[in-house]
C-alpha cells in the first residue's frame, strides 16, 4: 500500500509526520507536538478551500453534521410524515430513492438552513413543505420554461405546436379538449386566433402567478432561517456592529418581501399579460410568437430578481466563513512560532475555562457587574448577544399580527403610509431591550403593542409633527400603556437598556438615545 502514497505531497507528508505524543499537558498548555497538528489542519483547510463541489463546500462549513442532517431527512423526516399526499413532489422524489447529498446541499443553501436547524426543527410539516416546494419545477426548469425554449421550433411548424400542447396537459389541461377539434378545422389559423393562443396565454399567466407566489414564500422562509448565531459561533468576542448591520439588512428585507409588495408585483404581471391578450384580437402567427416570448422573458426575470433579494445574506455568510478560516490559520501559524520560541499557549478549552473563572469574579448571577476598579456604581446593562439579535420577532409576523410578544397598530404602519418600514427601521437595539422587558414582565405573558415607531420626514410633515421629532431617529418607540405598574415597568426598562422612560396615560415613551430634548 505504501507504493500508492505520493510522499512528495505536502498534505501526505504532514499526515505521516503527525505526532504520537500528547499535544496538551495536564494544565491545558500546548506541547511542541501541537505544531504538527496545526500544520496538518492548515494543509487540510487549504485543500478543502480548493474544492468546488457543493457537497464539499457544505462539509467544509458544517462538518459531519451535514451528513447527519441529510440522513435525518431520508429517515426521521420521511418516516414522520403521515400523509405524503400533501407533498406530492417530495413523495415522487422519494419514490425514486433517497434524497442525495448533492440535492440536500443545494436545498439548505437555498433555504439558509444549517444542518443542526434541520435536525432540531421539530416542525416536520414545515420542512416537508419546503422540500416539496424545492422539488416543484421553478419557472426556468418547468415544462412551461421548456415551452419558451422551444418557441422557434414550435412556430416553425404548426404540427410541432400541437405536439407540445399535447405534452403539457398538467399545465394547460383545458387546451387538450381543443386539440382534437383542430384537425377538423379547415383553417388552423382561424383556430389559433379563436381558441388555442388565448387559452395558452391564460394558462401561462396562471403558471407565472403561481411561480411568483411560491418564490416569494421560499425567499421569505430562507431569510427567516438565516442563522447569524451559527455563523459567528466560532468567535469568542464578536463585533456587535458587524452583526447588527447584517441583521438590520435582514430586517429591511421584510419591506421588500411584504405582502403588499408581492401583490403589487402580481397585479402588474396580470395587467401586463391582460394587455398582451388584448393585442390578440386579430393576431398573425408571428405576433403570437412575440407575445409569448415576451411573457416568458418577463417570468424568468421576475423570478431571478426575487431570488436575488437574499443574496446579501448568502454573500455575508460565505465571506464570514472564509475570513474566519483565514484568521484561524494565521493564528495557528503564530501559535506554532510562539511554542517553538518557548512561550506558553493554552488550548481553546483551557482558555475558555480561565475566561469563565475570571468572569465569575466580576459578574453576579444575572451577568451584572458587581465589582469595578474605580469603585463607582456599576452599569447593570448586559451587553447584547448574538442570540438576542437572532431571536427578535420576525418582522413579517409582527406586521401581520401573528407574533405573541409584540404587535403594531396605527396609521404609521398603514400600507398607504409607512407600511412595514415603520417597524423594520426601528433600531435593533430598541427591539432587543423591549424583548428583555417583555420576557420579565408578568413572566412574558404580556404582548406589547407599538403605537409609534420610526417615522419619515414626509410622514411627520403630513401629520403635522415636530420636524425634530425623536421618532425620525428610529431610536425611540411608544408602546400602548396597558395599565402597567409605573415603578415596576420603569425599573425593568432602565435595567434592560433603555436610557429614558416617560409614562403617559395612554402610552409609554422608550428611548435609547444618550440625550433627548
Amino acid at each position: 500500500m505504501s507504493k500508492c502514497i505520493d510522499r512528495r505531497d505536502l498534505t501526505t507528508q504532514n499526515r505521516l509526520a503527525l505526532p504520537t505524543g500528547p499535544t496538551v499537558d495536564s494544565n491545558g498548555v500546548y506541547t511542541f507536538e501541537q505544531i504538527g497538528v496545526f500544520q496538518q489542519e492548515i494543509a487540510d483547510s487549504l485543500a478543502k478551500d480548493a474544492e468546488k463541489n457543493p457537497i464539499q463546500l457544505a462539509v467544509n462549513r458544517y462538518g459531519d453534521s451535514f451528513y447527519e442532517a441529510a440522513n435525518f431527512v431520508n429517515t426521521s423526516l420521511k418516516g414522520g410524515i403521515d400523509d405524503l399526499g400533501n407533498y406530492p413532489d417530495l413523495g415522487r422524489r422519494w419514490d425514486r430513492g433517497n434524497i442525495s447529498n448533492l440535492e440536500f446541499a443545494d436545498f439548505i443553501n437555498r433555504y439558509n438552513y444549517n444542518p443542526n436547524a434541520v435536525i432540531n426543527i421539530g416542525d416536520y410539516q414545515t420542512l416537508a413543505r419546503q422540500l416539496d416546494n424545492y422539488y416543484k419545477d421553478t419557472y426556468s426548469t418547468s415544462i412551461l420554461g421548456g415551452l419558451c425554449e422551444l418557441l422557434p421550433q414550435i412556430f416553425g411548424a404548426v404540427d410541432a405546436f400541437f405536439d407540445v400542447i399535447d405534452t403539457i396537459a398538467g399545465i394547460i389541461s383545458d387546451v387538450i379538449s381543443f386539440v382534437n377539434k383542430v384537425r377538423s378545422y379547415d383553417s388552423i389559423q382561424q383556430f389559433v386566433e379563436e381558441e388555442i393562443v388565448k387559452e395558452l396565454i391564460n394558462q401561462i399567466q396562471t403558471k407565472i402567478i403561481n411561480v411568483i407566489e411560491e418564490v416569494f414564500r421560499e425567499i421569505r422562509e430562507a431569510i427567516e432561517n438565516f442563522d447569524i448565531e451559527s455563523i459567528v459561533a466560532e468567535v469568542t468576542n464578536f463585533n456587535k456592529q458587524t452583526v447588527k448591520a447584517i441583521m438590520t439588512e435582514k430586517e429591511q428585507m421584510c419591506v421588500v418581501l411584504s405582502k403588499d409588495n408581492e401583490q403589487r408585483v402580481l397585479d402588474r404581471v396580470k395587467n401586463f399579460i391582460n394587455y398582451a391578450i388584448s393585442l390578440l384580437e386579430s393576431p398573425g402567427l408571428e405576433q403570437v410568437q412575440y407575445v409569448i416570448a415576451r411573457i416568458c422573458a418577463l417570468a424568468t426575470n421576475i423570478e431571478a430578481l426575487i431570488r436575488d433579494i437574499k443574496s446579501p445574506l448568502d454573500d455575508y455568510s460565505l465571506q464570514y466563513q472564509r475570513v474566519i478560516r483565514r484568521v484561524q490559520n494565521i493564528g495557528k501559524i503564530n501559535t506554532s512560532t510562539a511554542i517553538r520560541n518557548g512561550a506558553i499557549r493554552y488550548s481553546p478549552e483551557a482558555r475558555k475555562e480561565r475566561i469563565n473563572s475570571l468572569t465569575s469574579l466580576w459578574e453576579g448571577e444575572n451577568g451584572q457587574v458587581r465589582i469595578t476598579p474605580s469603585g463607582k456604581e456599576p452599569n447593570p446593562i448586559k451587553p447584547i448577544t448574538v442570540k438576542e439579535y437572532k431571536n427578535l420577532p420576525k418582522c413579517g409576523d409582527v406586521i401581520a399580527g401573528n407574533d405573541k410578544r409584540v404587535g403594531v397598530s396605527g396609521a404609521w404602519v398603514d400600507p398607504k403610509e409607512l407600511g412595514p418600514q415603520g417597524y423594520s427601521r426601528i433600531d435593533l437595539d430598541v427591539k432587543v431591550y423591549l424583548m428583555r422587558v417583555q420576557a420579565q414582565l408578568a413572566g412574558g405573558s404580556v404582548k406589547f403593542n407599538i403605537v409609534n415607531g420610526w417615522r419619515s420626514k414626509v410622514y411627520t410633515d403630513k401629520i403635522g409633527g415636530d420636524e425634530s421629532s425623536s421618532h425620525l431617529s428610529g431610536l425611540v418607540i411608544d408602546i400602548e400603556n396597558a395599565g402597567f405598574d409605573v415603578e415596576e415597568f420603569t425599573d425593568l426598562a432602565l435595567k434592560s437598556g433603555f436610557k429614558h422612560v416617560v409614562i403617559y396615560d395612554d402610552h409609554i415613551h422608550l428611548d435609547i438615545r444618550e440625550m433627548t430634548r
